[in-house]
């Protein structure tokens, strides 16, 4: 792995011997984030332009930005590390209507005095020290634990509804058989009463006749 590394950096040192290099790609996966402005996925087979860290730098991959989320100041780091567009690493891969894209976004931002682009508002992330890998087209197994941690816990919920709901049926049916039950040994109740008086009515009637 180190020696990968080591032979990464050597790809991509500028061949001006600048502390930083830069690099023009077509996104092979969709996988990585813009470090620009928006912060979005760049949509797979897009151009992108990624700024390579510092040799010494932890860090050993680039970060990748949208052409609409260049700046001026990137243009210029880029230009000074590089002499011109033409030597920046992967333009000479581009196609015509590509490499004119590329001009034209260095051509604006270099020749006026407007900072970056407008971008869709996006709501500022606390700058973090994130490469996109080159290998970004790797699964995100944090991604995935999350997602199926959440899919157990609703799973749980539902149960649980579920069960709950189950003991509250199942109380209402045992609270209204028991009212039912209620019900008809009282109804028993007034009927063996009034058998019992009609029994005694009939008795003092027979002994008055008696007498």
């Amino acid at each position: 792995t180190q020696t990968l590394r080591l032979l990464y950096r050597f790809q991509v040192s500028s061949p001006f011997g600048n502390a930083m290099s830069y690099r023009l790609q077509i996104d092979p996966s969709g996988r990585a984030s813009c470090r620009g402005a928006c912060k979005e996925k760049i949509e797979k087979g897009s151009l992108r332009f990624g700024s390579a860290p510092p040799p010494g730098s932890p860090y050993d991959s680039f970060f990748w930005r949208k052409l609409c989320c260049m700046t001026k100041r990137v243009c210029q780091n880029a230009m000074a590390a590089h002499g011109s567009i033409d030597n920046i690493p992967g333009f000479d891969g581009l196609d015509e209507s590509q490499r004119a894209e590329v001009r034209i976004v260095f051509d604006n931002l270099l020749n006026t005095e407007a900072g970056p682009p407008a971008t869709t508002t996006t709501k500022k992330k606390k700058a973090e020290p994130e490469a996109d890998q080159e290998a970004d087209e790797l699964p995100e197994p944090a991604d995935e634990a999350a997602a199926a941690a959440a899919q157990v816990g609703t799973k749980r919920k539902k149960q649980a509804s579920t069960k709950k709901s189950d003991k509250a049926t199942a109380k209402r049916a045992a609270n209204k058989a028991a009212a039912a039950a209620a019900e008809e040994a009282g109804a028993k109740a007034l009927k063996e009463k009034a058998a019992a008086n009609l029994s005694s009515r009939a008795a003092r009637a027979n002994k008055r006749r008696s007498e």
